[in-house]
Formats: structure tokens, C-alpha cells, sequence
């Protein structure tokens, strides 16, 4: 195995994964009329003291995982004024 497969399984095992969704969850709950981007629901986290980044890699495969298990859908898209492209909104289902 690679040093970055080794680094990367570390790093899965040390997730907690359901702690995340439920935070990612709650927090398109309250939001699920305008729906968030995953960036929004990163910089909503990290504000309330919950994540240690604002980055929204910090959020988006969580929100993937979210989307194929079917408890979040996608519905449109934002411009997102960091990366200046157009972005998925995501809410609860």
C-alpha cells in the first residue's frame, strides 16, 4: 500500500462519520427552505464551533454519501463566490 492509501484509511477510521451527518442534517433542517451549498453548511459548522475548517471539503463527500443514501437531495445550484463557478444546493429529503 502507498503512503497516501495508508494516510487516507487513517484518516477514515478516525471519522465520525454519523456525528457528521447528523450535523450536516440538522443544519439543512434549518435551512431547508433556500437550501445550502456545501461550503454554506462548512462556514455554518465551523461557526458554531463544530468543525475545525470552513473549507467545504469538509463537508462535500459527506453530503455525496448523504445524496446517494437518500437522505438529501440536490435542488439547483448557486454561484459560489470563492471558486466562481456554479455549485450544488442541497436540503433534506
Amino acid at each position: 500500500m502507498s503512503i497516501t492509501t495508508d494516510t487516507r484509511f487513517e484518516s477514515l477510521e478516525k471519522l465520525d462519520r454519523n456525528g457528521l451527518y447528523n450535523l450536516i442534517l440538522s443544519t439543512l433542517h434549518d435551512n431547508k427552505e433556500n437550501g445550502l451549498t456545501a461550503r454554506e453548511v462548512a462556514v455554518i459548522l465551523y461557526n458554531q464551533g463544530l468543525l475545525r475548517s470552513n473549507e467545504r471539503q469538509a463537508t462535500a463527500p459527506r453530503l455525496t454519501e448523504l445524496v446517494d443514501d437518500g437522505r438529501v437531495v440536490i435542488i439547483g445550484k448557486r454561484f459560489d463566490e470563492i471558486s466562481l463557478r456554479n455549485v450544488a444546493v442541497y436540503t433534506i429529503k
